[in-house]
């Protein structure tokens, strides 16, 4: 486990048995924690918005879920990129849910995506135990309904992927409502495949948020370089406090005369 300056967050990074370990943790524990994807996307829109950076810092895991992030970021070991490639966290994750009995109801933002994911987690384990859908509309549906029906069913595992701004903000807003265990938000841009690997849409639009990102993370260490070099070469305020004090008397005698 190791903490990243991330353009100004601060995100602990854990290791693919660490973050098993803690997720399995969340079952059961009497609050909603919740596990969040980042893409270069998601970190570029939070360096920029305070509130979504607010919102980010306070999920309790971010998972890497797309290698680009590595690469930039000098995080880029063969084992880790791999794991993500292959999904590894959700395949272990949802194995682990399953062998537990443990309910998962998916949010979507179409019935295809629900119908195309519920079939991704089934081939991952026969046995895993989706209890419920619901298909998030932009514009018509509301956190409110949406609340109410994970309420009535009390899922132990909600799992969604939605545009990442929607996700941030319904989990952010809505986690002290809501009667589950854990909210596992992945990335709206992953493509499920049926080789049980993540991919992304359009590589165009993939290639260019990893290069702004790039640049973005090295003016920012640049930035961050020069203000600590300012810091160390300003000189130390001397104390004159001391001298101000023991020059007073002085100048209250010169008044008396």
């Amino acid at each position: 486990m190791k903490v990243i300056d991330v353009l100004g967050m601060h995100i602990t990074d854990y290791p693919l048995k660490e973050a098993i370990k803690l997720s399995l943790k969340y079952i059961g524990n009497g609050a909603m924690n919740t596990i969040f994807y980042l893409s270069s996307q998601v970190l570029l829109d939070a360096g920029e918005n305070a509130q979504q950076r607010e919102w980010l810092e306070s999920m309790d895991l971010l998972l890497y879920g797309e290698p680009t992030v590595l690469d930039v970021l000098k995080e880029n070991t063969r084992e880790r990129k791999s794991e993500i490639r292959n999904d590894a966290f959700l395949h272990e994750y949802i194995k682990k849910l399953a062998r537990g009995k443990q309910s998962i109801y998916l949010i979507l933002d179409s019935a295809e995506k629900a119908d195309s994911l519920e079939g991704y987690l089934k081939e991952l384990h026969p046995s895993v135990n989706v209890i419920g859908k619901y298909i998030w509309e932009e514009g018509s549906s509301t956190a409110e309904d949406l609340v109410n029906e994970l309420n009535d069913i009390s899922p132990d595992v909600i799992i969604s992927k939605l545009p990442n701004a929607t996700q941030l903000q319904l989990i952010s807003e809505n986690r002290r409502m809501i009667n589950a265990s854990v909210w596992v938000a992945l990335l709206y841009e992953r493509v499920i495949t049926k080789k049980k690997k993540v991919s992304f849409g359009s590589k165009l639009d993939w290639m260019f948020y990893k290069r702004l990102f790039k640049r973005r993370v090295n003016k920012y260490e640049i930035e961050k370089a020069e203000s600590e070099k300012l810091d160390d070469d300003l000189p130390e305020q001397e104390d004159v406090t001391e001298e101000a004090t023991s020059e007073e008397p002085a100048n209250e005698n010169k008044t008396a005369e």
